[in-house]
């Protein structure tokens, strides 16, 4: 008795738990789109944007496209890529640039996912800052060398 009681509970457990639930089956085709944007909100023309699919963390399919006019996006899933429920995770690409954005698949049979990309060199901030460092730096060098020669 005290075996089934510790059985009943740990499947009561399991199913309440979100981890361990099923996604519902999708209704058919989706399109997945959306617009992609550099870190200061202006649109980004020929990022490269990888879709795809996640069921938990298993990998399902995914989908490649370059973005076009004014950043814009989209690939068509086919009923039978995804589910109701899954992750769709956005990459997308460009230069120095990237940026990654995630949603559940929600019932509808489109769904918008915009993607803000910022530079891969996060501890400088950006192609300003960079510069701000460069200048600061033979600001430096100048002071220095004028009080050694005076």
């Amino acid at each position: 008795m005290v075996l089934f009681t510790f059985v009943s509970v740990g499947l009561l457990i399991s199913l309440g738990n979100p981890a361990y639930q099923t996604a519902t089956v999708a209704a058919g085709p989706k399109s997945v789109w959306g617009y992609v944007y550099d870190q200061f909100d202006s649109p980004v023309i020929g990022a490269h944007v990888n879709v795809s699919i996640w069921s938990g963390t298993t990998y399902r399919t995914a989908y490649e496209k370059d973005s076009i006019d004014e950043g814009f996006y989209e690939v068509s899933l086919s009923g039978t890529d995804w589910d109701i429920g899954n992750i769709i995770k956005v990459n997308a690409t460009w230069g120095s640039y990237e940026g990654t954005n995630s949603t559940a698949a929600d019932e509808t049979s489109d769904q918008q996912i915009d993607v803000k990309m910022i530079d891969t060199i996060p501890e400088f901030g950006g192609r300003l800052s960079i510069a701000l460092i460069v200048v600061a730096n033979a600001l430096l060098v100048l002071v220095i060398s004028r009080r050694k020669s005076g």
